[in-house]
């Protein structure tokens, strides 16, 4: 997911909404951090199948792809990641109803798009961008763009729900949208203390996916959990910041947000009547699925 983040997830960020349920997907190389940015070239789609034929010759193909679909359903499809699902084919406004009707996927997405816009400027789907603008007066707009923080508090109100009803990646995604936006609200010249709470709220996202994915190791290392730390979150928000003096004080905020969302989590999920700490994947899946990840075929 995102601008200015390496994001080396396989269970997509910023990613992706209603599946056509009727067409398989195909196995896909990771994205890059920064969605907009995934390659969709003739020459991805070559190494892609390249992938997948050397899996089906080794046998791990059609398993593999179960557990693969298993973990892009808990965030973004790569059909939804490529802009030719069907919700992306529909008004902003009808995807808004959709979400608002429940229907998980719809929410998932409407909400990303809301934190793409609020935070960077633009949607994540270029459908719902202003097609009338050249790529220099669009460069300008992202540069002028004034974070919205109204826009992203609904954006991720959205993404939040949708995690608590499934879509757990959408926790990773508020995350790391908090860190993406603290740039944007930094420039707004709020406080420092302002603008160590809204970064501090981000991590704290990142420790309660670590502690809502615990019994899923694979979700966890697919995530990239462990790459992400306080110091870069900082470091986005406050490139000058003496690390001794504002250190202790995130990881203060960050400790009373965690135990905040952690209710929070606890609360939401039971009221669904669903697990706190779920187990989506069985030990033969995530065995499986690291198999096939150390083979050879990934070097394609």
């Amino acid at each position: 997911m995102t601008l200015g983040d390496e994001h080396p997830v396989e269970p997509k960020t910023t990613h992706d909404a209603a599946k056509e349920k009727s067409e398989p997907a195909k196995l896909e190389s990771k994205p890059s951090e920064n969605t907009a940015e995934t390659n969709t070239s003739p020459q991805a789609e070559s190494s892609v199948d390249g992938v997948e034929e050397c899996l089906n010759q080794l046998g791990l193909r059609d398993d593999f792809l179960n557990v693969y679909k298993k973990l892009e359903g808990l965030g973004m499809s790569s059909s939804q990641l490529a802009g030719v699902d069907g919700y992306q084919q529909v008004p902003l406004e009808s995807l808004r109803s959709y979400a608002d009707a429940n229907d998980l996927d719809a929410m998932y997405l409407y909400g990303v798009n809301l934190l793409w816009k609020s935070s960077l400027g633009f949607y994540l789907n270029e459908n719902y961008r202003d097609q009338s603008l050249t790529s220099e007066q669009f460069s300008e707009q992202v540069r002028n763009h004034e974070f919205n923080r109204e826009q992203f508090q609904r954006g991720k109100n959205y993404v939040y729900k949708a995690a608590v009803k499934g879509k757990l990646i959408g926790l990773l995604e508020v995350g790391l949208m908090h860190k993406t936006a603290s740039k944007k609200l930094a420039e707004t010249g709020v406080s420092q203390s302002e603008l160590i709470e809204f970064l501090s709220e981000g991590y704290a996202y990142l420790e309660l996916a670590k502690d809502v994915y615990q019994k899923d190791p694979l979700l966890i290392q697919e995530a990239g959990l462990e790459w992400h730390t306080i110091e870069k979150f900082i470091k986005t928000a406050m490139p000058d910041a003496d690390m001794n003096d504002v250190m202790p004080l995130v990881e203060s905020s960050i400790e009373k947000h965690l135990r905040r969302l952690k209710r929070q989590w606890t609360t939401d999920r039971k009221y669904y009547g669903l697990e706190v700490y779920p187990d989506t994947f069985t030990d033969e899946e995530e065995a499986l699925f690291e198999k096939a990840q150390s083979s050879h075929c990934y070097e394609i």
